[in-house]
């Protein structure tokens, strides 16, 4: 395994912005659907517990 050489973002900084885009994700699409679709390289399909 590589060895990290430096923290380009802070555990903060990424909390911070992850709550900043969740908050501005909900006020624009408020009483709308919305539909997110990610892809991933080598993505393995799994369903959740139900």
């Amino acid at each position: 395994m590589k060895e990290l050489r430096r923290v380009l973002v802070s555990k903060a900084q990424l909390e911070s912005r992850v709550e900043e885009l969740g908050a501005a994700i909900s006020r624009d699409y408020e009483g709308k659907e919305l539909v997110l679709i990610g892809i991933l390289k080598r993505l393995l399909p799994y369903s959740w517990p139900t």
